[in-house]
């Protein structure tokens, strides 16, 4: 092998290399292991439906990482789960306002509201959902349901209408 031919192919290795080093680089904020472990801690005691040892882990994960939103609306579930509309409601509705377009949050919000019968509280996060998320037809379905709830078949219709506008020839629709 001659050295210009040499050359090249030790330019392209040390290519190659670099390239796959920078690959490596995470985006992800750093999580602690602490709160990795109270978080799976949180999700065996919810697998065992222990709510309370689930509320707690997750509470010790969010103090291990304190700016989680994930975190908090996983508390607001277990909240919900617990029957603990209220507290979850304003646990929920405190992640909106650091986070407001934070889907999760949304969508747990706007079932909390549906379960205790605020439909227009309800109407507004599944409508906030659709200007996020305008390509989930599970939105629009929500939402059609809720105006038929309070007796406003019209705006149901419409809200319909938009899924077989937007995809006419999904048989799901």
């Amino acid at each position: 092998m001659n050295i210009p031919i040499k050359k090249y192919f030790l330019l392209f290795l040390v290519l190659i290399l670099v390239s796959c080093r920078t690959s490596r680089i995470s985006t992800a904020p750093d999580i602690s292991d602490v709160s990795n472990y109270h978080y799976i801690l949180a999700v065996e005691a919810e697998l065992s439906n222990d709510w309370e040892e689930a509320l707690k882990h997750l509470g010790l994960a969010l103090k291990e990482n304190p700016g989680s939103p994930y975190l908090k609306t996983e508390i607001g579930r277990i909240y919900l789960k617990m029957d603990m509309i209220a507290e979850a409601i304003h646990s929920t509705e405190h992640i909106l306002n650091k986070v407001p377009d934070y889907r999760p949050a949304i969508s747990l919000l706007s079932s909390l509201y549906t379960r205790q019968k605020d439909y227009p509280r309800a109407i507004e996060m599944y409508k906030k959902l659709i200007r996020i998320e305008p390509g989930k037809n599970s939105n629009y379905l929500h939402l059609a349901y809720l105006y038929q709830l309070i007796s406003r078949p019209d705006e149901a219709i419409t809200a319909l209408m938009k899924i077989t506008e937007r995809d006419p020839y999904n048989y799901k629709t």
